[in-house]
């Protein structure tokens, strides 16, 4: 059984290498990311060391695997001298036929002798290694959560349907509404598609998910459409402005003129803001400059109230400059009047493009700072300054290989953390639809029930042979053919007669406790 550790995606590694008068090459014991061992090799010359890092020495398969790793290898002294000798970072693509990566000349004989220590030397590696493709990986296993598969096109499709879900109090309202188990209505196809991702054990598709109208272009139509179709499907059951009470944003368009009062339009309704950000520094800059309209007149756009789900799309003309985002941040500088509870919120998702893979996103499902990459149906454990930090983009001086700024973020609002991340057990969700989905989940996957086998010596040793109790299973398929079926017949055998006989609804009476053994058929009424 693996260890947690071996599923990191960062390391730092040391390892001692004894030298021996006639060592030429040695290979240190391996360590684990990402699932997979990784060893350093030292190949000792008369001028110089070579060092390299191996990934994935101990496979027989020659699958097309392959992980990309960066990684910065270290020569220490830790002696009265304490010294560090390292070069350029490693920065490549390790598969099974290149499995190696390092250097031909590492350090000459000559420098090496002031790092040999009691006749060893020591090598510290610091390793950071993105997903392995074409490696068997258990997502719901490692993590606990599972992904969605598919669909090529449109690349956001699969990110904002994964931020909704974890948007856990909207999962709760779609669970809520009325089962129509129509496949092509929005709100069973987000009822199955939750359910799904919620205790299923693999990567769901997508491909059913059908709107009243062609998907667009762009994330934030897309989020626009689907949550006032999906709030016209939830009017009859559902609490009233479940989705205005969750994602609303209000704010007002303003005027003011030179000895005028102030002239201030209605609130205005959105499902999220949307940002310019192609001349914009960080996300405050964002909202400062959202305010201003730039005419002669004093004017622009303040905000009267913020959701508890703050959806931010950031759009951008060219994608070369820096923008910043925080974990953290507070909105109250931008709301006309102070509100009951501070604007303080907590990033729950970054969706970011990807030119590899046909969508990307990361999301803290329970906003405490612990986040997940989801990405082509895996899922796995990430650090978070790679969802934040190493989406800012531009000229990042932490990060050499710019990933790239997002285009929408999620974030939710402190003080209605608990309600937007409530707890959902199977028992919250309505009987019908969970019947509903769970016998399609299992006819659909042909999955095997288990039968319990009790031997006869053991079942006539018994002091009660009873493999259930009667009454209550008598009792609740009574009052469930009552309700249910009360056209069908019922088979039942009886202990007196010590036969099989076909018994109408009609003559099963309240009084009967004869029953020993029911058996459920498909009789024709």
């Amino acid at each position: 059984m693996p260890n947690s550790y071996h599923f990191r995606s960062e390391a730092i590694f040391t390892y001692t290498f004894h030298l021996g008068k006639n060592t030429k090459v040695l290979q240190s014991e391996p360590f684990y990311v990402r699932m997979l061992p990784w060893t350093i090799l030292i190949h000792l010359r008369d001028k110089a060391m070579g060092v390299y890092l191996r990934c994935n020495d101990d496979s027989d398969s020659k699958s097309n695997w392959s992980c990309h790793a960066v990684a910065k290898v270290s020569l220490v002294s830790r002696g009265l001298r304490s010294k560090i000798f390292t070069r350029h970072e490693l920065n490549h693509l390790h598969k099974w036929e290149d499995e190696d990566s390092g250097y031909f000349n590492f350090i000459s004989r000559k420098e090496l002798d002031d790092f040999i220590e009691n006749d060893s030397i020591t090598l510290t590696v610091h390793i950071k290694a993105a997903m392995p493709k074409g490696i068997p990986w258990d997502s719901k296993k490692h993590t606990g959560y599972i992904g969605l598969k598919g669909r090529d096109k449109p690349s956001y499709l699969n990110s904002v349907l994964l931020t909704l879900y974890f948007t856990n109090s909207l999962r709760l309202a779609v669970y809520r509404m009325k089962p129509d188990m129509n496949e092509h209505v929005l709100g069973f196809q987000l009822q199955r598609l939750f359910h799904e991702l919620q205790f299923g054990n693999r990567a769901v598709g997508t491909r059913k998910l059908q709107m009243s109208d062609s998907l667009p272009l762009n994330a934030h139509i897309f989020l626009d459409k689907l949550l006032r179709e999906l709030e016209h499907n939830m009017m009859e059951n559902c609490p009233e402005n479940t989705i205005l009470g969750l994602f609303s944003c209000k704010m007002s368009a303003y005027i003011k003129l030179k000895n005028m009062k102030q002239i201030q339009e209605p609130h205005n309704i959105s499902y999220g803001i949307q940002f310019n950000i192609t001349e914009h520094t960080n996300i405050y800059d964002s909202f400062r400059k959202f305010q201003i309209c730039g005419t002669q007149a004093d004017n622009g756009v303040i905000f009267t109230s913020f959701p508890p789900v703050l959806h931010i799309h950031l759009q951008r003309s060219a994608d070369t400059h820096r923008f910043e985002f925080y974990e953290e941040i507070n909105l109250d500088a931008f709301l006309a009047e102070r509100e009951n509870t501070p604007a303080d919120y907590v990033l729950q998702a970054v969706l970011v493009p990807d030119q590899t893979a046909n969508y990307k996103v990361f999301i803290s499902p329970k906003a405490d700072g612990r986040w997940f990459k989801f990405a082509d149906g895996v899922v796995f454990k990430c650090r978070k300054d790679e969802a934040i930090e190493q989406n800012y983009g531009g000229n990042n001086v932490n990060v050499k290989k710019s990933i790239g700024t997002p285009y929408m973020l999620v974030y939710i609002r402190q003080s209605e953390l608990k309600c937007v991340l409530i707890k959902i057990p199977e028992n919250m969700i309505i009987w019908d639809l969970m019947k509903h989905l769970n016998l399609k989940h299992r006819t659909g996957n042909n999955v095997n029930a288990p039968i319990h086998v009790m031997l006869g010596q053991y079942f006539e040793s018994q002091s009660q042979r009873y493999l259930m109790n009667m009454e209550l299973a008598w009792n609740i398929w009574k009052n469930h053919i009552l309700l249910h079926r009360p056209h069908k017949r019922m088979r039942m055998m009886t202990r007196s007669m010590g036969q099989i006989s076909d018994i109408s609804i009609e003559q099963i009476s309240d009084s009967s406790k004869d029953v020993d053994k029911l058996i459920m058929t498909n009789l024709p009424p």
